[in-house]
């Protein structure tokens, strides 16, 4: 199996746009044997170890901004994995699907570096339940996702209702992807973000940070799906249907609400 990644890519004009895409696209042309994957990058961990000794298989990892943003240029690609059911709603709903598996259970949490917790009103200890956003200094420095840029922007304009815009407007850094937000607590770039509890776990086993459950998160799903232009669709089903395993997704810390 080959990895690749995509350039973080926002609302640009579509000849820059072209221009960024063209890197990964050229180094990612497929041979007629070969299955591509296009792949949030959250789920990077699982899916490596799901695929791993597989052949045939290409994996590209972005956000979903730049994923989508492939499909609509080139119509290339297999399979597409999304970090939320919301996101391969949108395929859905374009046509570059016609079905779907729901993958594994995804759930938010805020992430927090490691002695910052004093700033969330006193919430510091791990588990502990974060409310609402009022709960959060205005002095925190946030990492946030780019407005779509990647499935957790919808996630966190659920959870900060009217203040979305102006969270977003003071963020300490605006990101495309989970794993460079919780790169940025971890490194202490900014003091917490909403991020997947999948893709904090590994900070938290290191002793990087910390999590705060939300009272009433909201359960995504990784999902899965073979691409209508895919020129191989019975190689891609069987791709597909590897990446089926609650065991693997569980030992990344995929689990749900309980």
């Amino acid at each position: 199996m080959r990895n690749f990644g995509l350039p973080e890519v926002s609302v640009i004009g579509v000849f820059t746009l072209i221009i960024l895409m063209s890197i990964p696209i050229m180094g990612c042309l497929s041979e007629p044997d070969e299955v591509v994957v296009l792949c949030a990058a959250g789920v990077r961990e699982p899916v490596d170890s799901l695929l791993d000794g597989v052949d045939g298989v290409v994996c590209t990892y972005g956000g979903t901004g730049a994923l989508f943003s492939r499909i609509a240029l080139t119509g290339g690609g297999d399979v597409l994995i999304t970090g939320s059911e919301w996101d391969m709603q949108i395929a859905l709903e374009r046509g570059w699907v016609k079905d779907y598996q729901k993958l594994a259970p995804h759930v938010p949490v805020l992430m927090v570096r490691d002695g910052v917790g004093s700033s969330i009103n006193g919430l510091n200890a791990p588990n502990t339940t974060l409310n609402t956003p009022a709960e959060l200094s205005d002095e925190l420095r946030l990492s946030l996702g780019k407005p779509g840029s990647c499935a957790l922007t919808n996630i966190q304009a659920q959870f900060f209702g009217e203040e979305y815009e102006q969270r977003i407007a003071g963020a300490a850094v605006l990101r495309t992807t989970v794993n460079e937000m919780c790169e940025d607590v971890a490194s202490g770039v900014a003091d917490a973000s909403i991020v997947w509890k999948a893709s904090a776990h590994p900070y938290v086993e290191r002793g990087e940070a910390t999590i705060i459950e939300m009272e009433h998160p909201p359960e995504e799903w990784v999902c899965g799906a073979v691409l209508v232009n895919s020129s191989n669709h019975e190689a891609a089903q069987k791709v597909l249907d590897a990446l089926r395993n609650d065991r693997v997704w569980e030992s990344y810390g995929f689990t749900p609400i309980s």
